[in-house]
């Protein structure tokens, strides 16, 4: 399965039109993080902290803006997320969540499982840019607990991409006088900058999930934000899980679909530009786990002698090519061929230790025997 990623903050989406030339501009991706869209909500019909509108081939999901504006959200926040219809069914949708009202405007979340085999959690973040730094740590750390709560609800089985405006920087940690390379399992060594406010805990909670900034590691690594002044940041960043970082095939920043898209009508970029990673999952890894509650033989299994074979029967079949011919068929819906090849491949692993023979639950009958002479 091949599908492309984008992060983009918008700088404004309020009206139909915006959008529609938003998501033609940026036509080939599957799933979109947006950030900025400003949307209030008087455009919505109800009370609903989240609504979904299509705009061609695409389905689009809005968590709104604040009315006005607080110590911790305002109207210049709000978050989307877009999805190819075709990839992305309608009956893929299993849930969304929405942030506290105290952080409205600044995430947003979807689940989307596909036939058990894709389960996919969609995340649009959006730190503060501005205020006392008092807030704006205050709304780091409850945001990135909100994220940690949906995490812990879905389980380690769920894939997580996250997209995020986290107006702060990573790369170089300050020891003594000199700023040196930080040294994190979440951050890659491209375009390093000196860390900012809140990014501590922004890695805390990537290490603590196992997550990595993908335009920390493959790519560019450029920057995603010109300044009016003319400096240039990495603010946005495209988060996935670390086992899957060696399928994140390119990363790149889209310069001149942000010139195309952005507000402000000057000869040159200034603003935020897309950021777009492309994912390859045509060769998944598959790493099997056995436990006691996985594998139902094991109590029926009295010798522990029995119990290592078998374990190691397992394992050795799991180990093999075929089982990354099951992933790959998992992954494009082939539900009937994965069940069959998992079944013999358990089968075989059991000969050895379990002997099939035909048990006879009620001695025959002597009609039954009369009628057999």
């Amino acid at each position: 399965m091949r599908f492309r990623v984008m992060s983009y903050n918008v700088q404004a989406a309020t009206y139909p039109g915006r959008w529609h030339h938003i998501l033609q501009t940026l036509a080939c991706a599957g799933v979109f993080f947006f950030q900025g869209t400003r949307l209030q909500q008087e455009l919505w019909q109800n009370d609903e902290p989240m609504r979904s509108q299509n705009y061609s081939h695409f389905r689009v999901f809005h968590w709104h803006a604040p009315r006005c504006s607080t110590e911790f959200t305002n109207i210049a926040t709000g978050v989307s997320i877009a999805c190819e219809q075709s990839t992305f069914r309608k009956n893929y949708f299993r849930e969304f969540w929405s942030p506290p009202a105290a952080l409205q405007g600044r995430g947003g979340a979807l689940h989307f499982q596909k036939k058990h085999f894709l389960n996919l959690l969609a995340m649009s973040l959006y730190f503060p840019s501005s205020g006392t730094a008092h807030a704006r740590r205050w709304v780091i750390a409850n945001l990135l607990q909100w994220a940690q709560t949906i995490l812990d609800q879905l389980g380690k089985r769920v894939m997580p991409i996250i997209g995020i405006d986290a107006n702060l920087h990573l790369g170089l940690v300050k020891s003594d006088r000199e700023w040196i390379p930080l040294r994190s399992s979440a951050v890659g060594p491209l375009f390093p900058e000196r860390a900012t406010l809140g990014s501590e805990m922004f890695i805390n909670f990537l290490e603590h999930n196992n997550l990595v900034l993908v335009n920390t590691f493959v790519g560019n690594g450029g920057a995603t934000y010109f300044g009016w002044l003319g400096d240039e940041t990495r603010p946005d960043y495209i988060i996935v899980p670390r086992q899957i970082l060696n399928s994140v095939t390119e990363v790149s920043v889209w310069r001149r679909a942000a010139y195309e898209l952005q507000l402000c009508k000057l000869p040159v970029i200034r603003d935020h530009l897309p950021l777009v990673a492309d994912l390859d999952f045509t060769v998944p890894k598959f790493e099997p786990s056995f436990t006691k509650k996985q594998l139902i033989f094991f109590d029926a299994i009295p010798d522990k002698e029995q119990l290592q074979r078998f374990r190691h029967n397992v394992k050795d079949w799991a180990s093999r090519d075929t089982v990354t011919d099951i992933a790959r068929e998992a992954i494009q819906g082939h539900s009937d061929s994965v069940w069959a090849k998992v079944s013999q491949g358990l089968w075989n692993s059991t000969q050895e230790i379990f002997q099939t023979h035909c048990v006879c639950k009620y001695p025959p009958s002597l009609l039954t025997q009369h009628l057999r002479e």
